[in-house]
């Protein structure tokens, strides 16, 4: 379930990549958050954004149990690196985004122009 939505998030990925978009989703909100108040991301991911961090957790499980990442910590730094750049890379539209939900709280389908098809 999506925060912003309401409504089941969908991947247009499937098997193991669904996994990891997933990851860039969870950890998206905790790191943008971390990344504006100029807090560590683990003090965002321990309060604000404990949901998100407890289901990364688990996706991270799966994705080591099933034999695509090595480790817990190595699929987290991969997540979180993969997370940053597509922050970086969308940033304006997370900004857009962000300031949409703090209006209003809900984010509907189609209602932020995005830069650019990702």
């Amino acid at each position: 379930m999506t925060h912003g939505t309401g409504g089941q998030w969908l991947c247009r990925s499937t098997g193991q990549y669904a996994l990891w978009d997933l990851l860039t989703v969870l950890l998206a909100g905790g790191l943008a958050e971390a990344k504006v108040s100029k807090r560590a991301a683990c003090l965002v991911f321990m309060s604000n954004a404990v949901d998100d961090y407890a289901q990364a957790r688990e996706v991270i499980g799966t994705l080591v149990a099933s034999g695509f990442a090595k480790n817990e910590a190595d699929a987290y730094l991969r997540a979180e690196a993969e997370t940053k750049a597509m922050l970086r890379e969308r940033w304006e539209d997370v900004r857009r985004l962000a300031a949409l939900l703090r209006s209003s709280g809900l984010a509907k389908a189609g209602s932020i122009s995005l830069s650019r098809d990702a």
